[in-house]
């Protein structure tokens, strides 16, 4: 930092970038997925003539079947789900539509509102090469005491001053959106049908009481 200025100022400029980068990238492709189920809200087919949804009403469904199917105990992980063959996919897809009514297939990895394009995989291109720090500046770390959520210590070093300054470039929503996607995007499949059983006028009001999604959740 002190030793060589030019380089922990160029490091800080490119860590600030970075995260500028991402988040920008992060906002344009989360949006243009938005974008794309509300113009373009029919199913698609898959291999073996597989239906995924589209259209958010299509997809809040899904997400409740999907979710049910896994409470149960019967869903994977991505990660296991690649690794599955042609046969053991069918007899979960198969399992899942059983167990659900659902005339979609049940595959872990679908996210169509969260998956990422090609402006994401420019800025992580561009994060790994170019605008890689040359040091991450750790023995410059200070202790810092956080009084208010962790009530604890926590490590900060300088490129952690420059991600914020990055993420301030889009004030903040694109770090924003990114944290809420990722925490409460998974629930809502959870979220929804507790909801409407609660507040079945609300939910009709805001479009969630469509017959499929209804019945299971409310009493007579």
């Amino acid at each position: 930092m002190f030793e060589e200025p030019g380089r922990f100022f160029l490091d800080t400029a490119k860590e600030s970038g970075r995260a500028l980068l991402g988040d920008i990238a992060f906002l344009g492709d989360y949006g243009s997925n938005v974008v794309g189920q509300a113009l373009y809200p029919f199913d698609t087919e898959g291999p073996g003539g597989t239906l995924y949804p589209r259209g958010f009403k299509d997809l809040v469904q899904h997400s409740m079947d999907v979710s049910a199917f896994e409470e149960a105990g019967y869903g994977v992980s991505p990660e296991n789900w690649q690794k599955l063959g042609y046969s053991e996919k069918k007899d979960l897809q198969n399992a899942f539509q059983e167990m659900t009514g659902s005339v979609y297939a049940y595959d872990p990895t679908y996210k169509p509102i969260t998956e990422t394009g090609g402006i994401t995989e420019l800025a992580e291109y561009l994060a790994e090469g170019p605008l890689m720090p040359s040091s991450d500046y750790s023995d410059r770390a200070v202790d810092i005491y956080d009084p208010y959520i962790t009530e604890d210590y926590f490590n900060w070093n300088p490129m952690m001053s420059a991600q914020v300054a990055g993420h301030i470039g889009t004030g903040g929503v694109g770090y924003g959106v990114k944290r809420a996607v990722k925490n409460y995007l998974p629930g809502l499949g959870k979220f929804i049908p507790s909801y409407i059983k609660k507040h079945p006028y609300l939910a009709s009001i805001l479009g969630l009481s469509i017959p499929s999604a209804i019945e299971p959740f409310v009493e007579e």
